[in-house]
């Protein structure tokens, strides 16, 4: 019971970690790089781009913080598992975002979530 608590808690932490700084990476390129972002009111390729490896360190970021309360558990990857798919499901969640930025960039943007969470509990528990 108290390895569900630890993962659970591990999971809204990463969860929280994650999204936070994607938020405040998304909002620092628009405004220092504005004329990067749009072009003829699409998303430039290059933005895109930097969406995906945002994603990449937010995720490695929030799998290091969750890291820390899961190794307490006794499956401590399985926390990790789990905070890749609440990733991606919250990613896939926002349909205005997958008809913005496309189905190759979701997937890439999923795929660099995946990896994320596993490079920052790696980094912790090895």
């Amino acid at each position: 019971m108290i390895s569900v608590i630890l993962i659970a808690v591990s999971l809204i932490l990463g969860y929280i970690v994650a999204v936070g700084l994607s938020i405040m990476f998304v909002f620092g390129a628009v405004r220092m790089l504005s004329s990067l972002v749009r072009q003829d009111q699409r998303l430039t390729g290059i933005y895109l781009l930097l969406q995906d490896g945002i994603w990449f360190v937010s995720a490695a970021v929030a799998g290091y913080a969750a890291s820390w309360i899961a190794a307490e558990s006794l499956a401590p990857w399985v926390g990790a598992a789990l905070l890749g798919v609440v990733l991606i499901g919250a990613m896939w969640r926002n349909t205005e975002e997958v008809m913005q930025r496309g189905l190759i960039h979701m997937l890439l943007a999923s795929g660099c979530a995946v990896v994320g969470v596993a490079v920052g509990f790696w980094l912790h528990l090895s």
